[in-house]
């Protein structure tokens, strides 16, 4: 059963989420952050889920969380999309708001597990531009291997690689799995073994990768 951390300033927020996801999921809270108690709590979570309070008071809180290479969603109460952007390129697999439905929190949290990243549409491209700055650019390149798209596309099964192109073009798992005639599953276990080969951590990653080098 998948751990989840969740690291909330609302006490009654975190009632209800732990509700939530507990049917499903093992779920260990925090009420405060610093550094020292992230430090405390390397366990190997599938998830954290950090809430933008404290983001606003500590510019580093998603680096140190990142520093335990731990999948991270920000919950947020209409925080500016600017910062939602800012969050995605630095790491982050996600934003939702808090009074997201109790549904889509769930599908929120298996989307990105899986591997996915959950974040208004519209905003996906404006992320992909900042991680495609010069600057980003830069940082990356020493981040990533040096290989180039034909080598990529050789690290992966003829299927796999269908798939990462789709995924540059931006397409949904159940598009990718109509055009293919495969099921969003098979869809699901390509992106896993696309992710490990490559040794990125999820879908926005491999678009960017790909069109770094195109």
């Amino acid at each position: 059963m998948p751990g989840i951390l969740l690291i909330l300033d609302d006490p009654t927020l975190m009632d209800e989420w732990t509700r939530v996801l507990s049917n499903k999921h093992q779920v260990q809270t925090l009420e405060h952050f610093n550094q020292e108690m992230i430090r405390a709590q390397e366990m190997g979570f599938s998830l954290v889920v950090l809430d933008t309070h404290f983001i606003d008071a500590d510019s580093a809180a998603l680096e140190h969380i990142k520093e335990l290479h731990e999948k991270t969603v920000i919950a947020g109460r209409q925080w500016p999309e600017e910062k939602q952007v800012a969050a995605l390129a630095a790491g982050a697999s996600g934003y939702f708001e808090s009074d997201i439905s109790s549904a889509a929190l769930l599908k929120a949290v298996e989307c990105v597990i899986d591997g996915d990243i959950w974040i208004k549409r519209h905003l996906i491209p404006k992320v992909l531009d900042t991680l495609l700055s010069a600057k980003n650019r830069k940082k990356m390149a020493q981040q990533e291997r040096s290989i180039d798209n034909d080598e990529i596309l050789q690290a992966l099964s003829k299927r796999e690689a269908d798939v990462a192109k789709m995924i540059s073009l931006g397409e949904s798992n159940k598009n990718i799995a109509d055009k293919l005639f495969i099921s969003e599953r098979t869809v699901k276990a390509h992106l896993t073994s696309i992710f490990r080969k490559l040794n990125i951590p999820d879908r926005l990653h491999l678009a960017v990768l790909l069109k770094e080098i195109s």
